[in-house]
């Protein structure tokens, strides 16, 4: 996906996990963002172990992994530019 990412951050989330070739578990903070979406790629570097798929924020927001995320984008909602899921 290309676009630009608005300013300023809509939240902050993070995760743990033991990197590819190393051993040691690391600790990551996530900023998050809202982005304006100017086209989408069809090859990108994770497209083996990513998929895009378009929903509904309630519905994307039951689906990612990461709680903290999930809850961030479920205030989305709320959020001024929300456009209640239109395509």
């Amino acid at each position: 996906m290309r676009g630009i990412a608005l300013e300023p951050a809509i939240g902050h989330f993070s995760y743990r996990k033991v990197p590819r070739l190393e051993q040691r578990l690391k600790s990551y903070l996530v900023t998050v963002h809202l982005i304006f979406v100017q086209s989408l790629m069809v090859d990108y570097p994770e497209s083996g172990a990513r998929r895009v798929e378009w929903m509904p924020m309630r519905a994307a927001a039951g689906e990612v992994a990461n709680g903290e995320l999930g809850r961030i984008i479920g205030r989305l909602e709320h959020h001024p530019l929300y456009d209640g899921d239109a395509a």
